[in-house]
């Protein structure tokens, strides 16, 4: 209903306008002014009650809404304790809320601005929590590279119920002990595999500076290693030198096991002497041992191989002479059985011409290999 309308209907229709009319009305049929009088009290008596009537549903109705309003600030206000409550636990933090008789709406506002302040908190301590479980996870894994077998080496879990900075303290805790446990473990390995490398060395009859050297320059000195000059790259530089070295000590063992054995069978097939056998009784020895029990210094140098591949060698030229030998003295049995007196003088003169010259060949070719490493050649 547009504005002007239903001003002019109120205007009409005000209780002045009315009275108005019903005098009129009364003035036309006479009405005396006793029953007019009754008349008017009943009315206002009327509208009293319905004014009455309609300030009570106005009184209902704002009492609900209170109710209504005042119910959903309480439950706000009991939801926001909660949070407040959870969060002050989470990080360790003492919650105290106001006393009852400020308004709900002013306890809100409160508990807002403190719910905002631990909010920023808790991130700030998520972030912390974060840092520190990072590093024992990258330590961990570290470890776990350096060995399969650590039992050390956990990986924490995150709990975002304990945010506490007691519960920080530990995890910080954890971490330098992890730190220490992680340098001492580290030094721990490289100089086992450092170790492992100078017996490898020292049996092999290499130069264990220099080899080590090569690997890892800065290991030169491991005896002053320090944790920070370690990583996983140095250990596996080192693991697999180990294994290179211990490579090298199987073939050279089962070489010189199979010189030993061409040894024993030359001895036995030309009737060798003791004392020619002694300076070579390191090497018969490992024919029983295991690769593992030669610890012996340069028991499997290139040197000491190449010493028995040449006895070896020499034995074998001298064995193949003295068959040729066998066969010539044969054959010129049978001939000088058919020769003159004189023939046969100048027959034995030339055979041991041919015998000495042969001997001196054989030695020359020895003194020549052993003077320019030819050795090396022989055993391959």
């Amino acid at each position: 209903m547009p504005t002007e309308i239903l001003n002019a209907f109120l205007a009409d229709t005000t209780c002045e306008t009315l009275s108005k009319q019903l005098q009129q009305i009364w003035d036309e049929v006479g009405e005396s002014d006793g029953e007019r009088n009754k008349m008017l009290l009943q009315i206002n008596q009327e509208c009293l009650e319905i004014y009455k009537r309609k300030v009570d549903q106005a009184a209902k109705s704002r009492a609900h809404l209170i109710t209504q309003s005042r119910s959903f600030l309480c439950r706000a206000l009991a939801d926001a304790k909660i949070e407040l409550s959870r969060l002050g636990s989470a990080l360790g933090e003492r919650t105290i809320f106001d006393k009852p008789t400020r308004t709900i709406k002013k306890q809100l506002a409160d508990i807002g601005l403190k719910l905002e302040h631990l909010s920023v908190l808790k991130e700030k301590r998520e972030d912390e929590f974060s840092d520190v479980q990072s590093q024992i996870r990258k330590i961990c894994g570290k470890v776990a590279g350096y060995s399969k077998l650590t039992e050390h080496a956990e990986t924490p879990t995150d709990n975002e119920d304990d945010l506490s900075l007691e519960k920080l303290d530990e995890f910080r805790s954890e971490l330098k002990k992890l730190q220490e446990t992680s340098d001492r473990y580290r030094i721990s390995k490289v100089r086992n595999l450092v170790d492992a490398v100078y017996d490898l060395c020292f049996v092999l009859g290499m130069d264990f500076q220099s080899f080590i050297n090569e690997v890892q320059p800065n290991l030169t000195d491991f005896l002053e290693v320090r944790s920070e000059s370690i990583n996983i790259g140095t250990l596996l530089k080192l693991a697999k030198a180990v294994e290179h070295l211990k490579k090298e000590k199987i073939e050279r063992f089962e070489k010189l096991q199979d010189l030993a054995r061409q040894l024993i069978d030359l001895w036995s097939f030309m009737d060798t002497y003791t004392e020619e056998r002694n300076s070579f009784d390191d090497v018969i020895d490992n024919i029983s041992a295991t690769v593992d029990e030669v610890n012996v210094h340069e028991a499997l140098s290139l040197s000491s191989i190449g010493h028995a591949a040449l006895e070896v060698e020499r034995l074998k030229l001298k064995a193949s002479k003295m068959n040729d030998e066998r066969k010539i003295m044969s054959t010129r049995g049978k001939t000088m059985a058919l020769l003159k007196p004189d023939e046969m003088i100048k027959a034995k003169v030339e055979a041991g011409s041919s015998k000495e010259l042969l001997l001196g060949q054989v030695e020359t070719w020895i003194s020549s290999c052993i003077s320019d490493g030819g050795w090396k050649n022989i055993i391959g």
